[in-house]
């Protein structure tokens, strides 16, 4: 159903991972409690570490944009969320027909969900770290020219959409 390497919490709540990513032992809870104190909220994400042989990299501190939608965000600022750092609502995700397994999107195939999710449904981000991305090499991710060309590909798709959409709104 296009909801790819996923966990399901309950009936109605997804987790994706990366393979090798790690979550923290109180991941679910913590994800879980923010859904019961915010229910209108469709999608939670989570700070995340990055490692690479056990050695913390970087700290990804995820937030709401100061000015502007998540959405444009996302489009002109790049990729703010990532698969071990969220949790959504199994409908919301069906109902924009979940992640474009296209091979072409491969290595970018989160990022044109969260764009997509983002233009319809509530995020909500919890201020912890309960997720690892794990770097190894060899990666699909770090093979750089393949990543960009799909990147491109999701980039050109959503301003092609953006565009046709604005010219469509100012027509009527």
């Amino acid at each position: 159903d296009g909801i790819r390497d996923s966990s399901v919490t309950g009936s109605s709540d997804v987790c994706s991972s990366d393979l090798d990513d790690l979550w923290y032992p109180d991941k679910l809870a913590t994800v879980m409690a923010e859904f019961d104190r915010y229910p209108d909220v469709d999608l939670v994400c989570h700070d995340q570490s990055t490692t690479r042989d056990g050695r913390v990299l970087a700290v990804s501190h995820r937030r709401m944009p100061r000015a502007g939608t998540l959405y444009e965000a996302l489009l002109f600022d790049g990729n703010l969320l990532s698969p071990s750092a969220v949790t959504f609502r199994r409908e919301r995700a069906l109902a924009i027909d979940g992640f474009d397994e296209r091979p072409e999107y491969l290595t970018v195939e989160d990022y044109d969900f969260w764009l997509r999710f983002s233009r319809q449904w509530q995020i909500r981000f919890v201020n912890r770290v309960l997720s690892e991305c794990v770097l190894r090499a060899g990666g699909a991710s770090r093979r750089i020219v393949f990543h960009h060309v799909a990147l491109e590909r999701v980039l050109r798709a959503h301003l092609s959409d953006r565009k046709s959409t604005r010219l469509n709104s100012s027509h009527t």
